[in-house]
């Protein structure tokens, strides 16, 4: 039934949330079935790298997945070495705080920071 720009109907709306329930019930008792679960859990070579596209010939690291990369043995020097931009502006463009001047007094502030790390990739 119409009424202006409103449209009413009384005999389909209990419907929709029985067939959403209907759905998810069939979604939840049969949602595995057909599927292979692999698990990544474990220990993995990882190594550093600046190429995107080149793996590195030898992996000399290991680490727990999942994991963080700072707790790969033997460690990475260096790891999460970055100057946010908070800290630069305090610190007068050092770091560490007594450490060198790595950002001229002229530069700008960068939007976020600086990464002082010499790599771009961890591969695995």
């Amino acid at each position: 039934m119409r009424d202006g720009n409103t449209l009413k109907s009384r005999a389909t709306w209990p419907l929709g949330p029985a067939i959403v329930g209907v759905l998810l019930c069939n979604m939840i008792a049969h949602g595995d079935e057909g599927r292979t679960s692999i698990s990544l859990n474990g220990t993995r070579q990882i190594e550093e790298s600046v190429s995107a596209t080149e793996a590195p010939g030898t992996f000399s690291h290991s680490v727990f997945v999942p994991g963080l990369v700072n707790l790969a043995k033997p460690a990475f020097a260096g790891v999460g070495l970055f100057a946010g931009r908070g800290f630069l502006d305090r610190y007068g463009r050092r770091y560490p705080a007594d450490g060198p001047q790595i950002l001229p007094p002229s530069a700008p502030l960068p939007t976020v920071g600086i990464s002082l790390q010499k790599r771009d990739y961890f591969w695995y």
